[in-house]
């Protein structure tokens, strides 16, 4: 498998991507009669487990702060954590996108413009409140002063110091996701705060086992509807039955 411009080697799923990309031209080519078949379809996809599922362990979480040696890096982080927000919502945060009146911080996203609210906590309004006074952007780029950075390296060496796995901006949004819906939070809910159009996406966030423990012990949990209901609702089936 040949590699990437940057000398790494081309992962399975880069493949897939690039594959679509090129069978979609000859799609078109096919309908346009410049060709005659769509050679991409005689190429056997590749076989590849592209699950992505690291989270945030609640154990690891004060040691991975403690190691990141940059304000500005905890701050996004706990963001993400705290609000589900992406990386470049966060840094593009002004005071006018933010309103603690109503406890919530609001956004435009996307070609649409859709707006989204963002509801606060305690951490993300503490985060907030230090910062609200600055002219601007409310977290500019240490390097750069604009809302063009990258917490990447900074998270990774945090991670080696700590002896945690490595973790990217993108899980702690699946944390926040998954965190929210073992707090109570239904798909519909969790796909709003992460500011997702579609539920659909929730499953490439939740695959917590917390969730699935919480599954499975609730089958053997005493039933919380009153025994007298039960004892009804079968007399009922019966005769009708």
């Amino acid at each position: 498998m040949p590699g990437t411009m940057h000398g790494t080697k081309r992962k399975p799923a880069t493949v897939e991507r690039e594959m679509s990309i090129l069978s979609s031209i000859f799609t078109m080519a096919v309908k346009n009669d410049v060709i005659d078949y769509n050679p991409c379809s005689r190429v056997r996809k590749l076989q590849f487990d592209n699950v992505q599922d690291r989270i945030l362990r609640r154990e690891d979480e004060k040691v991975f702060f403690s190691h990141i040696h940059s304000d500005w890096t905890a701050d996004i982080c706990k963001m993400v954590l705290h609000t589900g927000l992406r990386q470049n919502d966060i840094m593009g945060l002004t005071r006018f996108h933010v309103h603690f009146d109503t406890n919530r911080i609001t956004l435009t996203q996307g070609k649409t413009q859709r707006r989204i609210d963002v509801m606060l906590n305690d951490v993300s309004r503490e985060i907030l409140k230090r910062r609200i006074g600055s002219e601007g952007l409310l977290f500019p780029s240490p390097a750069t002063g604009t809302a063009n950075g990258s917490v990447r390296h900074t998270m990774l060496r945090a991670c080696a110091r700590a002896k945690i796995a490595p973790l990217t901006i993108r899980d702690l949004r699946r944390t926040f996701v998954t965190r929210s819906m073992e707090n109570g939070a239904d798909t519909v809910t969790a796909a709003r705060m992460a500011g997702h159009s579609s539920v659909r996406m929730i499953s490439r966030y939740v695959r917590s086992t917390d969730l699935m423990q919480t599954a499975v012990d609730s089958l053997v949990e005493s039933p919380t509807i009153p025994p007298a209901k039960i004892r009804k609702a079968s007399k009922s089936l019966k005769t009708k039955g």
